[in-house]
């Protein structure tokens, strides 16, 4: 074992053996600073349960360490509950537990152990584990949700959740192609000044004649096939085009009622083909809304370089109202399951305001003409499950006995997210899982 391997050990066999003293305090001591944050960490776990520490694996930037967790049955053999793989890194120099990362993906099949525990096992064992789990679970400041309808959730924005948008001309020649295609006026608005910026080497209308002839030849038509798909006309307002600060960056996204170009003509793959926008396109614009719901024309809910969503507000009004929409799609009350801690720990709220639940309705619309017209069907969707993947390698989606779990790792642009056209292959019954070629 490697010296580096042998002291990130170290520091998990002091954790285990603090929690088999039940020493609470010398348990923190081993501990990252955003799992001891927000009172993520609650205490020893019981002392009736059994913590074995497997051999570690090396990670590039962690170490993953397997931790057997068992407890005595009813005829006093062990039994194991779950394995725990714990997430080492680096905080100062120093190896520590990330305990609240390492546990988000493990609570639900440790609450399935016990379920299955109390089905096998007689009425006063069913309920001593489940106080196991319950104690598990507070020890490691485990969560879950309820189905619900999401009826009280706003659909107006709150002053949190916007930016202002700046900077935007229209190219009224295609403003008026778009226009005849939706038949309804669509403006083209172009973030002239920051993509002038950019690239560096133009004038604004080297810009705009650039984009006329390499990015939005054959777009009308693509609109006119999106449209044909999914009811798009009478609902998208705008397209925008705007910068991004990094080519893996580039999105496309809708803003409310406007469809979000994000692109960088500096480099090849910082733009899209006509073939991958035919791909992308119309699963997004699937996920449109009709118009009437307020949404003001110089704000946006996307992060820029001067605005960064709120995670405050993303908690409280952002994600109920999309999941209010996604409740209105499948007819029936829908749980949501997010470790918003892990979110603030890998600071990519920004980006899950673009890669995050917003895919999901899209998917959903791109999903019901493969089902033949008919609605949703009954507990397709009971509870939508997002998680942050470590790397983008990592990335997966899938949906099992009702549950739509998806990782997702943002900070790596589209490379480590799903588009609404992946997703809506996921509600179908086909699952991405990390490394697939799809």
């Amino acid at each position: 074992m490697s010296d580096r391997l042998a002291e990130a050990t170290n520091v998990l066999k002091g954790f285990v053996d603090a929690n088999n003293r039940q020493d609470g305090e010398a348990m923190k001591t081993y501990l990252c600073r955003s799992s001891l944050e927000e009172d993520g960490f609650s205490g020893p776990m019981p002392p009736e349960l059994k913590l074995e520490i497997g051999e570690a694996e090396d990670h590039g930037d962690k170490v993953i360490i397997p931790l057997n967790i068992s407890a005595p049955g009813d005829d006093g053999q062990m039994m194991q509950l779950d394995e725990l793989r714990c997430i080492m890194i680096q905080e100062d120099g120093e190896w520590k537990f990330d305990l609240a990362t390492s546990v988000a993906p493990q609570m639900e099949a440790v609450e399935a152990a016990m379920g299955q525990m109390m089905e096998q096992l007689g009425t006063a064992m069913g309920e001593a584990f489940g106080a196991i789990g319950d104690a598990i679970s507070n020890a490691f400041g485990g969560s879950s949700s309820e189905p619900s309808d999401w009826s009280e959730a706003s659909t107006e924005l709150e002053d949190a959740e916007c930016g202002m948008l700046e900077g935007l001309e229209e190219l009224p020649d295609l403003s008026d192609a778009i226009s005849e295609v939706m038949g309804d006026r669509t403006p083209v608005l172009v973030a002239s000044r920051g993509m002038v910026d950019q690239v560096g080497d133009c004038d604004t209308e080297m810009l705009l004649d650039r984009l006329r002839n390499e990015f939005f030849p054959g777009f009308s038509n693509l609109l006119s096939d999106a449209a044909n798909q999914y009811p798009v006309r009478g609902r998208l307002r705008a397209i925008r085009v705007e910068p991004v600060l990094e080519w893996m960056d580039r999105t496309v996204v809708l803003d409310g009622p406007d469809l979000v170009i994000r692109i960088d003509l500096r480099e090849p793959e910082g733009t899209y083909t006509h073939h991958e926008l035919s791909e992308i396109v119309p699963g997004v614009l699937a996920g449109l809304e009709e118009q009437d719901v307020f949404w003001p024309a110089n704000l946006t809910t996307l992060p820029t370089h001067t605005f960064n969503l709120d995670p405050d507000a993303y908690r409280q009004h952002t994600a109920p109202r999309l999941m209010r929409r996604i409740v209105q799609r499948t007819g029936q009350p829908v749980a949501l399951d997010i470790d918003w801690d892990e979110l603030s720990y890998y600071r990519d709220l920004g980006q899950f305001a673009i890669w995050g639940l917003n895919r999901i309705i899209g998917a959903i619309n791109c999903a019901m003409p493969e089902l033949s017209g008919e609605p949703v069907p009954d507990g397709l969707i009971k509870t939508v499950r997002m998680r942050i993947a470590p790397s983008e390698s990592s990335k997966r989606a899938e949906l099992q006995d009702g549950v739509l779990n998806v990782e997702v790792a943002p900070r790596y642009g589209e490379k480590g997210c799903f588009f609404e056209h992946q997703l809506a292959q996921v509600l179908m019954g086909s699952p991405i899982r990390p490394d697939d070629d799809y």
